[in-house]
């Protein structure tokens, strides 16, 4: 095991800049330039921001825990390291949430939070990185074609097929507007689609189609011309995007996602493989 100490500090955004930014549910996350290099956080994090409504914005440092200062009451930290507890000071506890490579070395990383409870939309994220989805997640992440983290839990079980509530008439209607551009949708749009794109039918027939479909946004090509209010930065000014921009809310994608719960899976014989 490697001798290593990596910290991540979560507080909320309020708590760190002016009233205008004070919005109970963003959060700002301190991350070691290494692990914020890895791409890790930029796959997990608009995942959890979906799930949660907790929008999330990363800022590198070299040691967030160098002043040696306790955490306030609204902070947590992700810890990486292989060393005795004596590093953590009172009053906190601990849990693992996964293993990477370092270095060519395994490490553990491990969630650190006080022992009162802190604020819901601190602890949100540490409760998400240890849920299913939460491991799922980390355990999709790929980099140079390899998965270099894995979550530290019990085997992650295959995700029960279900049907998700909502509206599924507008959900049907919006995934016309908005990706029948290019999907395949249903007859409706049978001969519109692109030819390189799968349709709907055959998304929903993957294993992990739920997953898939809740971070579209973040999977290119979309996030070049897609938008997410609350929880997708703005386009680069210097880099418009190249179609008519997608722009939706949390409530159009919730719609989307009870339609396409309710589509048959395409019958494409063997499992369907996404890289």
């Amino acid at each position: 095991m490697a001798v290593l100490s990596v910290f991540l500090l979560l507080a909320p955004m309020s708590s760190r800049v002016g009233p205008a930014a004070a919005d109970e549910k963003a959060i700002r996350l301190l991350a070691p330039e290494a692990l914020a290099a890895s791409g890790l956080l930029k796959h997990i994090l608009p995942r959890f921001s979906f799930k949660t409504g907790i929008s999330v914005t990363i800022a590198t440092v070299l040691d967030p825990f160098g002043d040696r200062s306790a955490p306030a009451p609204d902070e947590i930290w992700i810890v990486v390291r292989s060393g005795g507890a004596g590093a953590l000071r009172p009053a906190l506890r601990q849990f693992n949430v996964f293993t990477g490579i370092q270095d060519g070395e395994t490490t553990e990383f491990a969630a650190v939070v006080l022992a009162e409870s802190p604020r819901r939309q601190v602890t949100a994220f540490a409760e998400w990185l240890v849920s299913d989805v939460g491991r799922r997640t980390i355990a999709a992440f790929k980099a140079d074609g390899t998965h270099p983290f894995e979550p530290a839990a019990e085997r992650i079980e295959e995700e029960v097929a279900e049907v998700i509530p909502g509206d599924a008439r507008r959900g049907e209607e919006l995934s016309l507007t908005h990706c029948g551009r290019c999907h395949v949708i249903n007859e409706t749009n049978r001969m519109a689609g692109l030819g390189s794109t799968p349709s709907f039918a055959a998304l929903r027939a993957n294993a992990i189609w739920l997953e898939r479909f809740q971070s579209f946004f973040a999977r290119n090509p979309h996030p070049a011309f897609t938008q997410i209010e609350g929880i997708t930065e703005p386009f680069d000014i210097s880099r418009p995007p190249p179609i008519v921009p997608v722009e939706m809310t949390i409530e159009d994608l919730e719609a989307i996602l009870a339609y396409v719960s309710r589509i048959k899976p395409a019958d494409l014989g063997a499992p369907v493989r996404m890289q």
